[in-house]
């Protein structure tokens, strides 16, 4: 079986890949991130969060690419502070 040095410390197996594991997995999650970012702004979705979720989840890309693009009357609408009513809805009376 083939034997790295890593540092001094000897290596061997599959512990090796461990650092092009990392590797691949961050490019995927960047990559999916930016990917995500441009086709939630295409389907007028709230494409921070797919952003922030596609670069946690890089797969969850193939999911927005099977989202319908919302019409020109339902683009997301960010919640803001005087948002009381959604609590209200919730049935909690904060």
């Amino acid at each position: 079986m083939p034997v790295a040095h890593v540092r001094g410390v000897v290596v061997e197996g599959r512990a090796r890949l461990v650092p092009q594991i990392v590797t691949y997995y961050g490019i995927a999650s960047l990559v999916a991130a930016l990917a995500a970012y441009v086709i939630a702004s295409a389907k007028r979705r709230n494409y921070e969060a797919w952003a922030f979720w596609c670069f946690l989840l890089p797969p969850l890309v193939i999911a927005l690419l099977f989202m319908p693009r919302l019409g020109p009357g339902e683009r997301y609408r960010p919640l803001t502070d005087d948002d009381d009513d959604v609590f209200r809805d919730l049935g909690r009376d904060d």
